[in-house]
């Protein structure tokens, strides 16, 4: 059973999200749908800027940033599509308006990834805003729209209720997450077997030469919000114990091999730090493996992609021994047409790391 919560305005109106009181959220108990009229106005944002709207849901010291909206000038958007015609700026992977339009915004939430939302504590919900242009970016005051909590429907007892198994949290954890497994079942990381086919694996990915975590690059920031919540119920539950947590760094083919290897161990390390600032995990817990250049992703992404002259890259890569030689041979063949199809349909999704998997001593369980 669903029970629809409907949201009164707590705060003045102000530009950045429209005051329709149509503010909605909808608890169901596998899932939380949220609501809400966004728009910005084109006297809030400068001539050559886009404003980026992040809905979030806050419930004590946790945060649920949902997906970004962003909402340009007629001249930013202009200039941004200028720069994706001629690939200069990436596409867009985001909701896009011009300023003075008006969005039905709807996002969803599922209980494994933020069950906190559920608690009975109070939720609020908000509108992160930052304008970027040309020159620089500005974060703004987050903007505070409604409040809320979950009620738990009443449930009528039956007179002798059947016992119920107790289970730890990560027990149930376990459960829903095949990242979380027993120390009695630890596994070196296999270089072999594509990143992208390791069950439950959690991956953020990176920008061209980058080795730093943005949150706002993909959809890294749901992806980090996952990792984050699920390691730190692991750790404060009082009956298990992390031993170790497994990370895997790769880059794409392109450049050097020497280069690659960097990036590859730099994004490992970077996702580490990216939880350590939320979770108390010490150094020792992590495994850090320096993946290199993902050569079975890429296989693997080319054999699942149909594109002219799939099945002769295939072929260079199976045969050719020499990562030197089979990269020069992949980027002359057909003149390069087939090469410059990968760097833009494919090679973006190697450069990434990996939250593969968290070892727990199973031992304290009861």
């Amino acid at each position: 059973m669903k029970r629809k919560i409907h949201i009164a305005i707590l705060v003045s109106l102000f530009t950045a999200v429209s005051a329709y009181g149509q503010e909605t959220i909808v608890f169901g108990e596998k899932d939380v749908q949220i609501t809400l009229p966004l728009t910005v106005s084109r006297k809030e944002v400068k001539a050559n800027y886009a404003m980026h709207l992040t809905p979030a849901l806050v419930s004590g010291s946790d945060t649920l940033r949902l997906k970004e909206v962003v909402f340009r000038s007629k001249r930013n958007n202009l200039y941004t599509q200028r720069g994706r015609k001629f690939g200069t700026l990436p596409q867009a992977t985001t909701d896009e308006l011009l300023v003075n339009n008006t969005l039905t915004y709807n996002a969803r939430a599922n209980r494994e990834d933020a069950p906190w939302l559920w608690n009975g504590n109070g939720v609020k919900l908000i509108v992160e805003r930052k304008q970027v242009g040309c020159c620089d970016s500005k974060v703004m005051e987050p903007q505070m729209l409604a409040q809320s909590h979950y009620e738990k429907p009443a449930v009528k007892q039956s007179a002798t209720p059947p016992p119920t198994p107790q289970m730890s949290k990560t027990q149930m954890l376990m459960q829903e997450n095949p990242l979380i497994v027993s120390i009695n079942d630890y596994k070196s990381y296999d270089k072999t077997v594509p990143l992208r086919k390791q069950k439950g694996a959690l991956i953020v990915y990176f920008p061209v030469t980058s080795a730093e975590v943005d949150a706002n690059f993909r959809d890294n920031a749901a992806t980090l919000e996952k990792i984050v919540s699920i390691t730190k119920q692991i750790v404060d539950d009082p009956q298990s114990e992390v031993k170790v947590i497994q990370i895997v760094g790769l880059a794409s083919v392109e450049g050097s091999q020497q280069r690659n290897d960097y990036l590859a161990g730099s994004r490992a390390q970077a996702l580490k730090k990216a939880v350590q600032e939320r979770v108390s995990v010490p150094d020792e817990l992590f495994e850090c493996i320096n993946g290199g250049e993902a050569w079975a992703d890429l296989r693997d992404q080319i054999e699942e992609t149909q594109f002219e002259g799939r099945d002769e890259l295939l072929n260079i890569i199976d045969s050719e021994k020499n990562a030197d030689r089979r990269k020069q041979k992949i980027r002359t063949m057909r003149n390069g047409e087939t090469y410059n199809y990968l760097k833009q349909n494919i090679l973006g999704d190697q450069r990434n790391s990996g939250f593969i998997r968290i070892y727990i001593d199973e031992k304290k369980q009861q």
